[in-house]
């Protein structure tokens, strides 16, 4: 595990932090003392005590750099875009705007949240951290929609893409792929009593009979932000507690082991 010491007065900006692994990755990044800029569309509980918060719409036309120009004055060591799209529409109903909606949020505006900070993280002395966020459904297809399948694959290649330009600067640029997660709002139902069935095939189908968290998420990011990587750019990690390396039939093996023993 990463110490969070390393962290400390880092100027750390978080776009999508008010839930899931963005808030826990907040909360991480607080303990180690690091300056954080916080923000997201909805509003946030303002309980860290190093923490900024701002109300931005990535969906917006604007720059976050322009309304945080003044506070990032002294330059910024890392940046970290979770936002997403949440598509419903499927091959046969998908609408033009819902595409554009989707597509614009999870991928074309992380290209332009970057664009707009690099005079931010270009500043940095030393060297400076990017992160993305993409997915398992990148590569493989999953019942989310069609939108953001594409919008994730860009991701990978976007993260691939700003590593070669922006080594030049100094500037790392990384993705990670989450697989299977129970968010921390989400735990409660999940190991709910009448939630045994659901968990336990959810559980049984990874290899390590466990399902991941906001913090098994936070901990590689971390690690990606700090020093300790200072080698790595460009890379993609998937954590997925080995999920998607399995043979399709093992799945199917797996899944009938879990329904004989609940039988």
């Amino acid at each position: 595990m990463i110490d969070l010491k390393v962290f400390k007065n880092k100027n750390v900006l978080i776009i999508g932090s008010a839930k899931g692994f963005g808030k826990e990755l907040a909360f991480q990044l607080n303990e180690g003392g690091a300056n954080l800029f916080l923000l997201d569309k909805e509003p946030q509980e303002e309980t860290l005590a190093r923490a900024k918060y701002f109300i931005f719409d990535a969906e917006s036309s604007t720059p976050c750099y322009e309304q945080l120009v003044s506070e990032l004055a002294g330059g910024l060591d890392a940046m970290i875009y979770i936002v997403r799209g949440r598509g419903a529409g499927d091959v046969e109903s998908l609408t033009s705007e819902q595409w554009d909606s989707d597509i614009n949020l999870s991928l074309k505006s992380a290209f332009f949240q970057i664009q707009s900070l690099l005079p931010a993280l270009k500043e940095n002395s030393s060297e400076a951290s990017i992160l993305l966020v993409s997915s398992i459904c990148s590569s493989l297809v999953g019942s989310e929609s069609i939108t953001y399948h594409l919008a994730k694959a860009g991701i990978d290649q976007l993260t691939r893409y700003l590593a070669i330009h922006l080594g030049k600067y100094n500037i790392r640029v990384n993705a990670v792929q989450p697989g299977f997660l129970v968010h921390n709002e989400h735990k409660s139902r999940f190991y709910g009593e009448d939630n045994l069935e659901y968990r336990e095939l959810a559980c049984g189908l990874h290899p390590l009979r466990k399902i991941g968290h906001d913090i098994d998420i936070a901990n590689p990011c971390l690690f990606l932000l700090s020093e300790a990587s200072a080698f790595i750019t460009g890379q993609v990690l998937c954590i997925d507690g080995g999920l998607t390396v399995q043979e399709p039939w093992n799945l199917v093996w797996n899944l009938n082991q879990v329904e004989q023993t609940n039988a």
